[in-house]
């Protein structure tokens, strides 16, 4: 795999419209956000009401999704990704193939390392990869360890990415931020 160099990913906002329906969404509403891969240098952002969801009809140019729920206006904003919706992207990209990717799960593995969701336990070198194992927080011994590509990150793409992630996840109040 090649080395990344130093690119932004700019990802757009959400319209605050079910992409499927078309029917605006309320506050408090639980949906579907996906990032779908533009012909540009970013990606686009479009949310579907969960009922409206199927895992089947995932849209093509699809990146990565998670689920959230709409914020309710005019209120002090936690995060946009929960440490939950965190762990849920992390999961989504477990077989991705493709280099952005590969370092979006680099960089969502180090922020939940900090946020206590997975515990580092060791790398290795295989196949001319460096791979990072981690254990899941609360798991059992005997459960297999998480594995994850180091796509050897440049410092400042690095630094882009995680400083993005960051202001997706910000600390809210409370122990499960």
């Amino acid at each position: 795999m090649s080395r990344m160099t130093n690119q932004t990913y700019p990802i757009g906002s959400s319209r605050g419209v079910c992409a499927r329906t078309g029917r605006e969404l309320a506050p408090g509403e639980r949906i579907v956000a996906i990032l779908l891969e533009t012909d540009g240098d970013g990606f686009e952002r479009i949310d579907i009401a969960e009922e409206a969801w199927d895992d089947a009809a995932t849209p093509a140019g699809t990146f990565a999704y998670w689920r959230a729920t709409v914020p309710e206006p005019r209120k002090k904003q936690g995060p946009v990704l929960e440490k939950g919706d965190l762990l849920e992207l992390f999961e989504s990209l477990e077989e991705a193939d493709q280099p952005a990717q590969i370092a979006l799960r680099f960089v969502i593995s180090l922020l939940l390392m900090r946020k206590r969701a997975l515990q580092y336990e060791g790398r290795e070198e295989r196949d001319g990869q460096t791979i990072t194992r981690y254990r899941r927080a609360r798991s059992e011994p005997d459960e297999p360890l998480v594995e994850v590509v180091d796509p050897g990150l440049d410092a400042a793409t690095f630094e882009t990415m995680a400083a993005e992630l960051e202001a997706l996840t910000a600390e809210a109040e409370g122990p499960d931020a």
